[in-house]
């Protein structure tokens, strides 16, 4: 445990303020915000601890993503956020057009949800990785994708990506591997914005 017996804890039990996120088709579960604004004189935390009743003892420490900039969101810097791939997902040629098309249009980053992903893609995409175009991101749930949430908890992995870029890049795309933006006038995503 050496560096966690270490580390300073400071309590601060506050009510969440919880927001459902709507679209799951009627499912047991679904994605949600846990919000829990900090105080004025509150630093951003390393990590927390979300348990269901105050003063229980937390079984749980997730690390905070601060992205923040105080310097503001670099200008006409795009990304894009994929839903978790699927099924084995292994369309090789799928995901290097969507990829390469996407970069001709200007997009810099690619973040990818990892559910399960056959040997040719897991290869492409870890080529990408290596060449820090790509954030490919574990995404395992315990519940069963279209019985109990939907879509391997899309809205989950698409509100984390989200979250991550959106002080990285001023523009994040949310789109599917067979969607593609197309500027009509112009040749790229930054044109088209300017």
């Amino acid at each position: 445990m050496g560096n966690f017996q270490k580390q300073t804890f400071i309590e601060c039990d506050r009510p969440d303020k919880r927001r459902v996120i709507r679209e799951n088709w009627n499912l047991k579960y679904s994605a949600c915000f846990v919000l829990c604004p900090l105080l004025a004189n509150q630093s951003v935390p390393a990590s927390v601890s979300v348990v269901s009743k105050i003063k229980s003892s937390p079984t749980n420490l997730l690390t905070v993503i601060n992205n923040y900039n105080d310097s503001g969101k670099p200008s006409n810097r795009f990304a894009v956020c994929i839903k978790p791939l699927h099924f084995d997902y292994n369309r090789a040629l799928q995901i290097l057009e969507f990829i390469e098309l996407n970069r001709i249009m200007g997009v810099e980053h690619f973040t990818f949800y990892n559910h399960t992903i056959g040997p040719q893609v897991g290869c492409i995409l870890q080529d990408y990785v290596d060449r820090g175009l790509v954030t490919l991101l574990p995404w395992q749930l315990n519940m069963l994708s279209q019985k109990e949430i939907r879509t391997e908890g899309l809205f989950a992995a698409l509100n984390d990506c989200l979250y991550r870029s959106m002080n990285l890049y001023s523009h994040v795309l949310l789109i599917d591997l067979d969607e593609y933006i197309i500027p009509r006038n112009n040749e790229t995503l930054p044109q088209l914005i300017e």
